[in-house]
């Protein structure tokens, strides 16, 4: 039987009410494990209380990601409900919190607690007096997954609800996803790639294996103790883990985040000969999962990002080698941000600010960056941001950020920093201390220069290229 990928439905029209019906399978997490057959018994009764509160059509509610069962059962409640789920992670920064809350303008923030031992049980805070304006954009939508703009302001990608489901029996045709798969997914549900690993997982009646932190020894722990079908996992979680015994049996991992060079395939398949890796390219904008490149131990690594998915086109602008991508699985737009999406989605082709090029072999390679987005550890963070926090230091008159190639981050944060006076700069150890509480630590720099002024460009501006070269040629 030829698998169309629409088996993991089960003849229902989207993954989420087919995951509202499903038996088999689970989640593994830091409390135990729970059953879908208790995961939706959680979401039934959080669409209940919802409903009950008068979530309207389309309405955007926060949901509280922690990397349990429980993040699992707050999006299937939202979606069943009628809402469109927005996930922000526990321990995300206040100031984001609030960020994400004013732009969907959500009057509920649904998380799940404990009571006298139970899990699952339905909390709902409310943060606004009124539900938000109807906004065309929402119709159909399932989730709003934010990421890191060029301007430090996060935006909210609208992801419809028959795309996503689409997309996910697209990836079945690809993976061929077994009944009964164990993946563990050391990545938060406020991610794309993690949403669909899980999902996807799930619809086969599998177990996902969750962690609230990533913890390398723990993961490589549990692949090495009780193996695994997949590994969903970023290319720096690999690298912090590469020296570690992997588990004996074979093993897919899928990496994704960032482009997975032949250097670190190379050393997959040196420390754990039964592993195969699918390295994936996407952006949460086009539904992720664009390029896909295969390896397996004995066969040459190509540093290439591989081949377009099914049902994806590609293609290079002529002008500035930017790679673009014409999708079914792309998102609805930019939440609210509509001269973003027009600039982004141009005639039906997104354009992702990376810039490649097309090898004869039909494989496309990763060539650098347009968009000043900084890749760290699969995190996106915009240097801007940085500069802005650091800038409101009375001891700083000016800062520039940007990343530097990183053998264990992918790309690290560089910042440069001119004090606002002569004399002796501020210590780094006492300005890190200062931003506590006001930016999420991943977006901290991991190294601090100091300076008497800024790197301008040709133009007068400050010159992040460089600032990167000077960093690189020392």
């Amino acid at each position: 039987m030829i698998d169309t990928g629409q088996e993991v439905l089960s003849g229902h029209p989207d993954f989420c009410t087919a995951l509202m019906l499903q038996d088999e399978g689970g989640v593994e997490d830091a409390n135990g494990f729970a059953t879908m057959v208790q995961i939706r018994g959680w979401a039934t009764d959080a669409v209940r209380r919802l409903k009950d509160e008068g979530l309207t059509p389309c309405e955007p509610v926060l949901v509280n990601i922690a990397g349990a069962a429980e993040d699992v059962a707050v999006i299937l409640a939202v979606i069943s409900a009628g809402g469109v789920a927005a996930p922000v992670h526990e321990r995300a920064h206040p100031d984001m919190i609030r960020q994400v809350a004013d732009q969907t303008g959500a009057r509920f923030h649904l998380n799940f607690k404990s009571s006298q031992g139970n899990r699952g049980v339905p909390d709902i805070q409310f943060i606004a007096a009124s539900s938000p304006a109807a906004r065309p954009l929402l119709d159909g939508a399932g989730m709003i997954t934010f990421t890191s703009g060029s301007t430090g302001r996060p935006k909210g990608v609208v992801l419809s609800l028959n795309r996503f489901t689409a997309k996910i029996c697209s990836l079945q045709i690809k993976l061929s996803v077994p009944k009964g798969a164990v993946s563990v997914v050391p990545l938060q549900l406020i991610f794309s790639f993690s949403q669909w690993a899980t999902f996807l997982t799930l619809l086969r009646g599998g177990i996902v294996v969750m962690s609230n932190r990533f913890d390398a020894d723990a993961v490589t722990n549990r692949l090495a103790d009780n193996g695994c079908d997949y590994l969903a996992a970023v290319p720096t979680m690999l690298r912090m883990m590469l020296d570690r015994p992997g588990p004996a049996s074979e093993f897919t991992i899928l990496a994704g985040g960032e482009a997975v060079s032949a250097d670190l395939r190379s050393r997959i398949f040196a420390a754990w000969p039964g592993a195969e890796v699918h390295s994936i390219y996407g952006l949460t904008e086009s539904g992720t999962c664009d390029l896909f490149q295969y390896d397996a131990h004995g066969v040459n690594a190509a540093d290439t990002l591989g081949h377009p998915a099914p049902d994806v086109e590609l293609r290079i602008d002529s002008a500035n080698s930017e790679l673009q991508i014409k999708t079914p699985f792309g998102m609805l737009g930019y939440l609210d941000m509509p001269q973003e999406t027009d600039a982004t989605l141009v005639d039906g082709w997104l354009r992702t600010g990376d810039m490649a090029e097309i090898l004869p072999s039909g494989e496309f390679r990763y060539a650098g960056r347009l968009k000043e987005i900084i890749n760290r550890a699969g995190n996106k963070v915009s240097p801007l941001e940085v500069e802005t926090l650091f800038l409101q230091h009375p001891a700083i008159s000016g800062a520039l950020a940007t990343d530097v190639v990183d053998p264990l981050l992918g790309e690290a944060i560089h910042l440069l920093i001119v004090p606002s006076s002569e004399g002796q700069p501020p210590q780094t150890d006492a300005l890190l201390e200062w931003t506590n509480g006001r930016i999420d630590r991943y977006k901290l720099p991991d190294q601090i220069h100091f300076g008497a002024s800024l790197p301008v460009g040709q133009t007068g501006k400050a010159d992040r290229k460089g600032l990167r070269a000077q960093i690189e040629a020392s």
